[in-house]
């Protein structure tokens, strides 16, 4: 949109009416209501972001030292979809390792729950074998 001619309250104006979620829809109303203050772009990002996005909020302040903040936000935009795709990547790659030590853990309760109940078995049959051969050293 900035790159159609659109002012940053313009662009944001058009985004925040295009916005289906109420919280971003809330997160928009904040920042237009920075920027309508006379706040800078970057500053405004920051009180209406609640300092959640420092990368972002970094970006647009550099871009707005350079004054080419369209390809400043590219930019940003190309970081957070491989930031998404790698960590994606990470929690499918740290699925299997957690999916063996559940099973392992859960084959190791089985195992010492297995024990329990044969030993409880075996005092009862060691207990009466006892009683038996005092019966008859007696």
């Amino acid at each position: 949109l900035l790159r159609a001619g659109l002012t940053v309250v313009e662009a944001v104006t058009v985004l925040a009416e295009k916005e289906t979620s109420p919280k971003a829809r809330a997160t928009m109303s904040a920042l237009l209501e920075q920027l309508r203050e006379g706040q800078r772009f970057s500053t405004a990002l920051e009180v209406a972001l609640e300092k959640r996005a420092p990368i972002l909020t970094a970006t647009v302040r550099a871009s707005e030292q350079t004054g080419d903040l369209p390809k400043g936000l590219a930019r940003y935009l190309d970081y957070a979809r491989a930031f998404g795709q790698v960590r994606q990547h990470l929690r499918t790659v740290l699925i299997y390792p957690a999916i063996l030590i559940v099973v392992g853990v859960a084959l190791d309760m089985v195992e010492k729950l297995n024990s329990q109940l044969l030993n409880r078995n075996y005092e009862g049959f060691m207990s009466a074998a006892a009683a038996r051969r005092g019966r008859r050293g007696g």
